[in-house]
This record gives C-alpha cells, structure tokens and sequence, in this order.
C-alpha cells in the first residue's frame, strides 16, 4: 500500500531536520536556515499526520465513527501564511 510505505522517509527527513537543528558540531546555521528547516519540519510532522490520518480511515472500525468537520477559512489562511513566509511578505487584510 503506497500512503503505508511514505512513513518510513518521513521519518528519515524528521530524523534528518532535527540533526541539523541539534548539532552545532556541523557548523552554525543562519536565522533563514533556521526558518527554513523549522517550516520543514512543522510540514514534516503535518504531512505525517495526514498520513497517519488516512491509514486510520482505512480500519474498518472507523467508518462507524463520525468525521470531523474543518474550516475552509482556516485551511486557506495557514496556506496563506506559509506563502507568505516563504517569500518574506505579509497577509493582505
């Protein structure tokens, strides 16, 4: 099963950010490295919840259970907001 066998290099790319977070030995890293790797590891850890998300959905005890809804406003705005932190620019009001 193919979203099953993602998790394996989601963890290798987690184990690899937080390396590089945590090692100062490797050498110092800028303010936009920083930035760069945290956003990589919070979408990291996003892209393996939605992946432990879709393997759950998948048990067929939780087609008895109720699917939560979300707000589209809050998915476009955190969309939004990684834009506009990857190019250095704000949200327009």
């Amino acid at each position: 099963m193919f979203i099953h066998d993602i998790k394996g290099p989601l963890s290798v790319v987690e184990t690899g950010i937080k390396t590089m977070l945590d090692r100062p030995d490797i050498g110092p890293l800028t303010d936009k490295q920083h930035r760069v790797l945290r956003r990589l590891m919070r979408n990291t850890k996003l892209v393996q919840s939605l992946v432990n998300d879709t393997l759950e959905i998948e048990r067929p005890a939780y087609a008895s259970q109720n699917i939560r809804t979300v707000m589209l406003s809050q998915i476009i705005f955190s969309t939004l907001k990684e834009i506009c932190d990857i190019t250095a620019t704000t949200i327009p009001v």
